[in-house]
This record gives C-alpha cells, structure tokens and sequence, in this order.
C-alpha cells in the first residue's frame, strides 16, 4: 500500500552550492568565477539530462542563494526559487529527509556539508553516517524513489 501523496518515480535533486570565497569578517561569501561556471555546469546537466523541477529550495546562506539563481536562469522551474528553512549546514537532516519523503512535485535542494551527505546518506542508505555521493562544491545528484522510503542515486554530476 502506498501512502497517500507517495508517488513511485518521484525524483529530487540535491545541490551543493559553487565554490565560494573566503568569509571575511562578518559578510557573506560570494561565489566565485568558478563557483558560478560550476552552477552552470551543473544547471546545463539538468537541462541535458531533461529534469522537470517545480521549485528550487536553498538555504538563507548567499553562495546557496546565488548558485539558486544561477540554475533557476536555465532551468525556470514554475515556482522559481525560494529560501527554506531548514537547509543550513547543521540542520535536522531527520526533518527534511521526512519532508522530501512527503513531496508530491519534483524539487532541486541547494544546500552545504555535511548535511546533504547526511540527508543522501539517510535516504539512500537510511544511514546519515553512510556518504553515498560525496557533494563536491557544485555538485548535483539526481534521486529516485522506487517505492516509500526507498531512494536511489540514479545519477550524480560533478562540475569540471
């Protein structure tokens, strides 16, 4: 039996935001020129590889926020982008993980370490100590559910 909303198939993508530059006192680093060509490399892949993505989720953190923006350009999911809560680099990867279990639409999350290799660790393995992608800065991964509660990698994309 299938639980209500739960669709078979169902994919979301995990991002980790573009290299960005050293924080210098109490601003928020930016991307670098090679933390945006990584966003766009990232975003032409799942251009590519034909994703269909609603909205794309990333943290209040500037570097999560521009690499948003930079994806968003090239793919224009219809509910473009929005800040959530619960995307930071410490965050209850437990929550999330069950939100993203509750999705009815497909969604790209931009986020930072260690909770993306946390999440994907949970929601692969169903082990938050299991790294099954590794993010690499601009690095996106593709997951499939197959059934509730069950997650596969079914591709992942590394920027050059």
């Amino acid at each position: 039996m299938l639980l209500r909303g739960v669709k078979r198939g169902m994919k979301v993508y995990l991002m980790r935001h573009g290299e960005a530059v050293a924080k210098q006192g109490d601003s928020e680093p930016a991307l670098t020129l090679n933390g945006e060509r990584q966003a766009d490399d990232s975003a032409r892949t799942l251009v590519k590889r034909g994703a269909t993505i609603d909205v794309i989720y990333h943290s209040h953190k500037r570097r999560a926020r521009e690499t948003a923006r930079i994806v968003a350009s090239k793919l224009a999911p219809p509910r473009g982008t929005e800040t959530r809560e619960g995307l930071g680099p410490n965050e209850d990867f437990f929550a999330l993980a069950q939100d993203i279990e509750e999705l009815e639409t497909p969604a790209l999350f931009i986020s930072h370490l260690p909770l993306l290799d946390q999440l994907a660790g949970l929601l692969v393995e169903g082990n938050a100590g299991a790294i099954p992608v590794g993010f690499s800065t601009g690095e996106v991964a593709c997951l499939e559910r197959s059934a509730p509660g069950e997650w596969r990698i079914a591709w992942k994309h590394r920027p050059k």
